[in-house]
């Protein structure tokens, strides 16, 4: 990874739980239900990947079943996203983003998995050394956007009716 972009992948590592945490208080705040929901269901794949991380790394002697761990709590992740979008308890908008940017991480966790340790080779060392936090990072940040949504939409209003109100 670029070394301008390390102190905020660092931020993030550190943060990201407590960071998921606060969407899931303003969604709370503003009674947003379907954002509400993602933002839990990333905050409670934050908190099991959090404490789960170090018990999976020392299980795993020979450095295969983490990412095939990892693989599957993303498809878990992909799934449980995409069955509330249909269901209508998540924004179609929202699942399909978060589906969009959490399918490379599967894809290569596994592929990390065939080329580094079972093959000893070293292509996707870079690859997952960059694409895998800006996954987990945007993911994040997507808990956010119906906030976002909500402001903005909130300021537009606010302007239409003062410009009502000075005809």
């Amino acid at each position: 990874m670029l070394e301008a972009w390390e102190p905020i992948r660092i931020f993030f590592a550190h943060n990201s739980v407590w960071i998921a945490l606060l969407s899931v208080f303003l969604c709370f705040v503003l009674k947003d239900k379907k954002a509400l929901r993602y933002s839990l269901l990333v905050a409670i794949f934050y908190i099991v990947g959090t404490f789960s991380s170090d018990f999976v790394r020392s299980i795993d002697e020979h450095q295969v079943i983490r990412y095939v761990y990892w693989a599957l709590n993303d498809i878990l992740f992909m799934g449980i996203v995409a069955y509330w979008a249909v269901k209508d308890k998540m924004y179609m908008w929202q699942s399909i983003l978060a589906q969009l940017v959490v399918l490379p991480a599967p894809i290569l966790q596994l592929f990390r998995l065939t080329d580094y340790h079972l093959m000893d080779l070293s292509y996707s060392t870079y690859l997952y050394a960059t694409i895998i936090p800006i996954t987990n990072m945007v993911t994040l940040c997507l808990a956010f956007a119906p906030i976002i949504m909500f402001w903005k939409l909130h300021d537009i209003s606010d302007d239409m009716e003062k410009a009502g109100a000075s005809r």
